[in-house]
């Protein structure tokens, strides 16, 4: 059974809300799709667990990756992949292979965590950049974390093996990774994956890649080894790459900005830190877990657009709203602006933010999916946790009334880490010709916890009808090639029907058959 959103005269019906008259309106959602589930029912993890969805599009092809079966101190059991092809026609779902002992007791890795996705245009590539960890009990942390690896993919289905991106010897976190589709850029088809040092006061790293992520070039950061906790690049028109990023230090909410650092020679030699803005941060209520982390993008034009929750519009910083800035250079920024989702009086508190941009000849469409609670001054027992979505069709300027996706959950239904309940620690979205938003979504538990990954699918009149690029780019990013998706979206098949979409292999373009997989 499928659930399509067709290209119809009821696609350019009324929408169900009423949308601020200089944001575009969007339809109301066909109901959630369950594309990502835990399989693995592994030992000592929070089983029926899938968190922090990731997701990028070529146009035609659509990939989400996220964790399952998450534990409690760190990291899950394994990384699971959902993949639609011909435009939502078919859906395929695994597990990425070679990672974990979870999967198979030869696999190399107890745990993985971090995941990211791009798509590599000039190498017609999907790559996938986590974090694998080894149990390591006499480090005192019981656990190390390995330097980021790569897994790459021509149809989102078949995977190559992992590929360290970046010498041992430092514990990383939070990593993501980005290509250079601009075609007349000077760096077209390099790819970078940034990530930070923990052990080294959250400097940042980045890595370098010209060959479609078969081979990494040498570590690079900043001269002044600024902290950079949860970098997140993003690369312009001409080649230039913008990376921001908080540099607090983790779940305390000590972080003091939002910050920015550029390379102009494909990533060889990178800038100081740019202040972007300072942060203010109204702690979420129920050991919630969330942080101030940039989720950021950038439109064809060069216009890079980063948004953060923050609480500075809130009488006595009691809840937190979704901020953006933006920047022509990733070095000058503008003051943050408040994104109007509701009234700075509503006892609402935003976050976790994932924006996605598409530029078109009428003008750049931001769409922005976030959690909340209705009421930041809420308990453990009392918060309901909420998905949401708006938009704008004016750069931000105004937004359209955000719509809920999905219900509301209990944070009892949500697995439950050492810093917090979790949906994840970041999300991304997907702008081909629909707005594409995989989010964790959790339902009464049965005998086990009940946390999924659900695919919402939007679509509406917009400029992007007559797009001319379309991109994916979020707190962790990638991008798509072309507004040519079809709005049909398909449902995932039962289990036993999953085999019948496993596709036929073809030929790689004689360009990639020397790459090996």
């Amino acid at each position: 059974m499928f659930f399509a959103l067709a290209v119809s005269a009821a696609l350019f019906a009324a929408p169900a809300r009423q949308a601020s008259p200089a944001a575009l309106s969007f339809l109301t959602p066909s109901p959630p799709i369950t594309i990502g589930t835990d399989p693995l029912n592994f030992p000592d993890t929070e089983n029926a667990t899938a968190v922090g969805s990731v997701i990028a599009t070529n146009g035609f092809t659509t990939v989400s990756i996220f964790q399952t079966g998450r534990f409690y101190g760190d990291a899950s059991a394994g990384m699971g992949f959902t993949t639609a092809t011909g435009g939502g026609a078919q859906w395929v779902q695994g597990q990425l292979p070679g990672l974990t002992r979870a999967q198979n007791a030869a696999n190399p890795y107890d745990r993985v965590t971090f995941q990211t996705i791009a798509y590599d245009a000039k190498y017609d590539e999907f790559l996938v950049s986590l974090l694998p960890i080894v149990d390591t009990p006499s480090n005192g942390d019981e656990d190390t974390t390995l330097p980021p690896v790569v897994m790459r993919s021509r149809d989102g289905i078949h995977w190559s093996a992992p590929v360290v991106t970046s010498p041992g010897g430092v514990r990383p976190e939070k990593n993501d990774i980005a290509c250079d589709n601009n075609r007349f850029s000077r760096y077209y088809g390099s790819c970078y994956v940034a990530w930070d040092e923990s052990d080294n006061g959250f400097r940042f790293h980045v890595n370098a890649s010209t060959d479609g992520g078969a081979t990494w070039g040498p570590t690079r950061t900043a001269l002044d080894a600024h902290a950079a906790y949860g970098s997140v690049p993003v690369i312009l028109p001409n080649g230039n790459v913008v990376i921001t990023s908080e540099d607090g230090n983790g779940f305390d909410y000590a972080a003091a900005n939002i910050i920015s650092s550029v390379s102009t020679d494909g990533g060889t030699t990178w800038s100081a830190a740019y202040e972007v803005s300072p942060i203010a941060i109204h702690p979420v209520a129920a050991s919630m877990r969330t942080q101030p982390l940039p989720t950021s993008g950038v439109d064809s034009a060069g216009n890079v657009f980063t948004v953060w929750q923050d609480c500075r519009f809130r009488s006595g910083c009691s809840s937190n709203d979704l901020v953006m800035s933006t920047s022509q250079n990733g070095v000058n920024w503008t003051a943050p602006t408040r994104i109007a989702l509701d009234a700075v009086t509503s006892g609402v508190d935003h976050f976790l933010p994932a924006i996605s941009l598409r530029t078109s000849l009428l003008g750049t469409t931001i769409g922005l999916s976030y959690y909340e609670f209705p009421q930041a001054n809420c308990t453990v027992s009392t918060c309901l946790l909420q998905a949401m979505f708006s938009n704008s069709g004016n750069q931000g300027a105004s937004w359209s009334t955000p719509v809920p996706i999905g219900g509301a959950m209990n944070l009892a239904w949500l697995p439950v880490t050492s810093a917090g309940y979790m949906v994840g620690d970041y999300f991304s979205s997907a702008y081909p010709l629909s707005y594409e938003a995989p989010l964790a979504l959790a339902t009464a538990p049965n005998g086990a916890y009940a946390e999924q990954i659900e695919i919402v699918p939007w679509g509406g009149l917009s400029p992007g009808l007559f797009g001319v690029r379309a991109g994916a780019s979020s707190g962790r990013s990638g991008i798509g090639t072309a507004d040519d998706a079809a709005l049909h979206r398909g449902a995932k098949a039962p289990a036993f029907r999953r085999a019948s979409f496993a596709p036929r292999p073809h030929a790689a373009p004689a360009r990639h058959r020397s790459l090996g997989f």
